[in-house]
């Protein structure tokens, strides 16, 4: 891989180069998108039994104090996209809303959690992921095994229409609507700030979700995983990237209480922390006065948490290592690694991604081409990235 050192990207001057020779080709990326498994439960009904449901809002779209200020492009030259709406609430939670005809008749929302598997203090592995499993079972509005039902009953299929997915540093719910109504937009919004802000935490529940996401961790431990584990280990080493996997230990998911998990929560999951989109072909004020009704008198508990290190990239640590594989292909992967830097979207930034972009796709095209014609490797690539907060690659 070769380092971006354009000006607009204003790196760090300390690197390091880090090689990993092992039998398979490997990717320093290492967000995970996992599958939701729910069981099915009781029916439809009144408020589940074992979580408080929030108090009932009493303000609105039209008397509540909201920030419609582009909050995506502040500090930006970009112009901005006048078909968003843009929102911060009283309590921090912050919303784009949008009309999208295309395809018509339907509706996408999403909700970004700014918590993820590098919050994870040690022997916390995998909790954030544990508690995505978690917001589909139970929550404020909806009994054990109800909203797989809800949905199915607005034309969501589970698994393709409703999802989630844990990474480093997120955890984002996906439901897609496929004929939506303003009814349905209103209850699937309901439905997700009752998971949002007060999932269950029975611990019947968590003894079935823990059993399944070790059961995804144990059928993801093949060789291309454990290579990907030992090229993430070298090239973040010393960082919170290196051993703080979405996926967790064994050791840490048995470790996973409702107590522990219930502060966890109460911890990561608050309302300044909380995006939520929504695009689809209905009047967006709709969608906007859904978010206020339902997300308005959302309240943090406790003091907001200190922001982690990610670390950053020590040059002191080993820079090669080799894995081996049975029956899995010689590769060789090379990285120049920078220390991360926040930076503000720009014109200026965007045009120096673009040229990086062509400039990676001129070398891709060259280095496929003297494959072809008989090289001495079979395949060859090079790429930028930023992973996760945590270094420029």
């Amino acid at each position: 891989m070769v380092s971006n050192n354009s000006a607009h990207s204003a790196p760090s001057p300390v690197g390091i180069r880090r090689r990993v020779l092992s039998k398979t080709g490997l990717s320093s990326k290492t967000g995970l998108s996992l599958a939701i498994l729910l069981a099915m439960g009781a029916p439809m009904g009144a408020i589940a039994q074992s979580v408080q449901a929030p108090a009932p809002v009493a303000a609105s779209s039209s008397t509540m104090a909201i920030d419609r200020s582009p909050w995506l492009y502040k500090g930006s030259d970009i112009p901005r996209d006048e078909g968003w709406r843009f929102g911060t609430l009283p309590n921090g939670v912050r919303y784009a809303v949008r009309r999208n005809g295309v395809p018509p008749g339907q509706v996408a929302i999403r909700i970004r959690m700014d918590v993820g598997s590098l919050m994870e203090e040690p022997g916390q592995g995998g909790w954030s992921h544990l508690i995505e499993h978690l917001m589909f079972r139970e929550s404020a509005y909806v009994k054990d095994g109800e909203a797989r039902k809800i949905w199915q009953r607005l034309g969501s299929s589970f698994g393709d229409d409703t999802n989630a997915a844990t990474s480093p540093t997120s955890t984002i719910y996906k439901i897609d609507l496929p004929a939506a109504t303003e009814a349905g937009v209103a209850e699937s919004v309901r439905m997700l700030s009752g998971m949002m802000r007060a999932p269950g935490f029975a611990p019947s529940i968590i003894d079935g979700e823990r059993t399944v996401v070790m059961a995804e961790r144990h059928e993801s431990r093949g060789a291309s995983q454990r290579l990907a584990d030992a090229n993430r280990q070298l090239m973040f080493a010393g960082q919170r990237l290196a051993t703080n996997s979405p996926i967790g230990t064994d050791e840490s998911l048995r470790a996973a209480t409702a107590d522990k998990l219930k502060a966890f929560h109460a911890r990561w999951y608050r309302p300044e922390r909380t995006v939520i989109a929504i695009a689809g072909d209905m009047d967006p004020a709709v969608f906007e006065r859904e978010i206020v009704a339902a997300f308005g008198n959302w309240k943090a508990i406790g003091a907001a948490p200190q922001e982690p290190d990610f670390g950053k990239p020590d040059p002191r640590l080993p820079s090669v290592a080799v894995a081996h594989e049975p029956g899995q292909p010689y590769a060789i992967s090379m990285a120049s690694i920078l220390p991360w830097n926040r930076v503000t979207d720009s014109v200026a930034y965007t045009r120096g991604l673009y040229i990086d972009f062509i400039a990676t796709q001129v070398l891709n095209r060259r280095l496929e081409a003297r494959a072809r014609a008989g090289g001495k490797y079979l395949l060859a690539t090079v790429q930028n990235d930023k992973p996760s907060r945590s270094a420029e690659v």
